[in-house]
């Protein structure tokens, strides 16, 4: 009976581990992917809205259309960034993101002083200089996902060495 009621508590206990590193997997690690991934996905279109900006002969109101564009995905990744904030608390992870937050402001209020270029070439140089700087965001992405999938490994091993461990228990019992 004893023996019984040992079990059931290490099974209860790891029952319970095990649920709380698959919580932690998706609450931190899992949704984290996903607006990064959302974020990402922003930088992508961005991407292709400053191009045809910058490569075509827009009017001024075609060219306010895709500026337009570009500042939602910037508030989208903003939304995006602000969620992540609250979900990551490693070191790392906060300093890039109020590196970030910066980046996006910082390139926002560019977006919106190129609104009010015309097209000349001086207006068109300023535009390029200006719309230049989506990039930064890209590479602040680019050092939060990897950092993200390297939590989500060790997540994961923390998971596999709880199991191990309850595994090793139940043998030493039996």
């Amino acid at each position: 009976l004893l023996i019984t009621c040992i079990v059931a508590g290490v099974g209860i206990y790891a029952n319970r581990a095990a649920k709380q590193s698959l919580d932690n997997m998706y609450n931190y690690n899992l949704m984290t992917t996903q607006y990064l991934n959302d974020a990402n996905n922003q930088v992508r279109g961005m991407d292709v809205d400053v191009a045809y900006i910058l490569q075509q002969n827009f009017t001024v109101d075609n060219r306010k259309l895709l500026l337009d564009d570009v500042i939602n995905r910037l508030q989208a990744i903003q939304n995006d960034v602000a969620l992540v904030k609250d979900i990551d608390h490693s070191k790392r992870a906060q300093d890039t993101i109020a590196e970030l937050e910066k980046n996006v402001d910082m390139v926002l209020s560019k977006v919106k002083e190129t609104e009010n270029l015309t097209d000349s070439e001086a207006d068109r140089i300023k535009a390029f200089n200006n719309l230049s700087t989506t990039s930064v965001i890209a590479s602040n992405l680019s050092v939060l996902t990897p950092d993200n999938v390297l939590q989500g490994k060790m997540l994961f091993e923390q998971n596999n060495a709880v199991y191990d461990r309850t595994i090793k228990i139940f043998i030493a019992i039996i």
